[in-house]
């Protein structure tokens, strides 16, 4: 805890001097102590720690914002509402907190996808486990560099009707029909195969097909000429 006690000490020391101009620093120092003590801290004072750092990230330069984003972008627990904030900013700022943050969960994707622009919604595409839900909303609003991104992602779970739609806009972008001929699971034959098992029609035309062969199997054997014997040949006698 010494290590502690020094931050502390060092973020007091920061607003004593006055924390104009010193946001920089102060988040720096925040998110030291946010970590030094983490296993000690209550739900409540995690709660105080995001706000102290959201407050620190609003004011400090895209450099510093940047840098927090990518020391915390793979850390947990993190407070949401930060995440949600830093996800928001300028790419640079985003993009660890959108591609990696264990702490984002799939409705708060969902809010940050339908808002965000083209370079968030790609930094999201390579987000590893994306489900159906975001995808989905990624596959509507994406242009094609993010639909390419998204179809190389291999962990992503794609819904049916985002395939259809990811390989009609193919047919125009072949950069985007490669990336979904390298992926196992969204075959455009074996999806239309499993989609005619579905339907009632697939079935009649089986029904059909195996009377059709059963009743030309039959006809032949009714029509087929029957065997008869040999006749014996009759040896010449001298």
């Amino acid at each position: 805890m010494q290590r502690a006690r020094e931050c502390l000490d060092e973020i007091v020391q920061l607003y004593q001097d006055g924390p104009s101009g010193r946001a920089n620093e102060l988040l720096e120092r925040i998110a030291d102590l946010y970590f030094l003590t983490l296993e000690q801290q209550s739900a409540d004072e995690r709660g105080s720690f995001g706000d102290a750092m959201l407050r620190m990230s609003q004011s400090a330069d895209p450099i510093a914002r940047a840098r927090f984003a990518e020391r915390i972008a793979k850390a947990a627990p993190v407070p949401v509402e930060l995440l949600l904030y830093l996800a928001r900013e300028e790419i640079c700022v985003a993009r660890p907190i959108l591609q990696y943050s264990p702490c984002l969960r799939e409705g708060d994707l969902v809010l940050i996808v339908t808002d965000v622009g083209q370079e968030h919604l790609g930094a999201t595409a390579l987000r590893p486990n994306l489900t159906v839900p975001v995808t989905d909303l990624l596959v509507q609003r994406g242009e094609p560099r993010v639909l390419v991104a998204l179809a190389q992602n291999v962990a992503a779970d794609l819904s049916a009707s985002s395939v259809d739609r990811l390989y009609t806009l193919a047919n125009e972008e072949d950069e985007l029909m490669e990336a979904l001929n390298m992926r196992r699971d969204v075959s455009p034959g074996a999806i239309r195969r499993l989609k005619r098992l579905g339907e009632v029609e697939f079935w009649q035309k089986v029904a059909e097909t195996l009377l059709m062969s059963a009743d030309e199997t039959n006809q032949a054997a009714s029509t087929k000429p029957k065997d008869t014997e040999p006749k014996k040949v009759e040896k010449k006698t001298n």
